[in-house]
């Protein structure tokens, strides 16, 4: 098959069940659901469009620190077409804009994935956000955690150290 063959079937294929399945979820209005399913289709099978559909759905659900942090992970795949690539550039600004920014430094610097950040709401039925230290903006030994607005607890655990929790409120 050739490379204009291969583009084509490639653009005209169905998507995987997952992303279609998330896709219709999203379509019912049912955008936590959504982007869960998404989460999950990336995470299970690898599927990188389940990223990009979740990272939309939790921007329409109103979880902003969610939103990013799938657009930020789809990006970070270095997948998708340009046009692609800009939604999830779109989205990722967009939370970012109406969102609050804590920044965390740890002692000593941590590197690569060493460490999780945690970040949990009181409200009911918020999802906790979790992310590796390296899926953060990171410079140094300081990392940047964009959260919604509101009242959090933020819990950084690394191997070998001590959890810390810390409690956060963030503006838009």
């Amino acid at each position: 098959m050739s490379a204009v063959g291969l583009a084509l079937s490639l653009a005209i294929a169905p998507p995987p069940a997952c992303v279609r399945e998330a896709t219709e979820a999203l379509a019912r209005g049912e955008a936590e659901v959504a982007a869960r399913r998404g989460e999950a289709c990336h995470a299970e099978e690898g599927h990188a469009q389940g990223l990009l559909l979740a990272s939309q759905a939790w921007l329409q659900a109103g979880r902003l620190a969610h939103a990013r942090l799938d657009a930020e992970r789809f990006l970070a795949l270095g997948t998708g077409s340009k046009s692609v690539r800009k939604v999830a550039e779109l989205v990722r600004d967009t939370a970012t804009q109406r969102s609050g920014t804590a920044w965390l430094a740890v002692s000593p610097a941590a590197t690569g994935d060493a460490g999780t950040i945690t970040a949990t709401r009181a409200d009911p039925g918020w999802p906790t956000l979790r992310a590796r230290w390296d899926e953060l903006g990171v410079d140094g030994d300081a990392a940047t955690l964009v959260l919604d607005p509101g009242a959090w607890a933020v819990t950084i655990a690394r191997p070998g150290f001590h959890e810390r929790t810390i409690e956060v409120t963030c503006a838009e």
